[in-house]
């Protein structure tokens, strides 16, 4: 294996920067997409989302303010599709905004909570 600067600086994110326990479980309860995963596969994806949080930035819309429950739940649910695939998936990626509402069009995501989700690339 070849060694990257990125690769090294993702593992350091992950050692330093784990996200806590109570607060992961909370977030796999709640979200139905995630039951199917095995043990291994939830580990990968909370490591996953733990640089996805450090990388990305999420914001909210018209005066809101994402609570950090929300910020885990968005960025699972943008991690599972590339869980097998890696970060670098995402690489173009930057950000995303966060609009409440009551209707979405034109997005990459609809949450049933009533947020609509819209990722922005550089």
């Amino acid at each position: 294996m070849v060694w990257s600067f990125r690769n090294w600086r993702r593992r350091r994110v992950q050692q330093h920067n784990a996200l806590p326990e109570p607060a992961w479980r909370d977030v796999v309860a709640s979200l139905l997409l995630l039951e199917g995963l095995s043990g291994d596969e939830l580990k990968r994806l909370r490591e996953l989302v733990t640089v996805f949080l450090h990388e990305k930035e999420l914001v909210a819309a018209r005066g809101y303010v994402l609570s950090g429950e929300m910020r885990l739940k968005i960025a699972a649910q943008a991690c599972l599709p590339i869980l097998n695939l890696g970060l670098d998936y995402y690489a173009g990626w930057v950000s995303s905004s966060s609009i409440r509402t009551n209707s979405c069009r034109n997005t990459n995501s609809w949450m049933k909570t009533g947020w609509c989700i819209r990722c922005g690339n550089r």
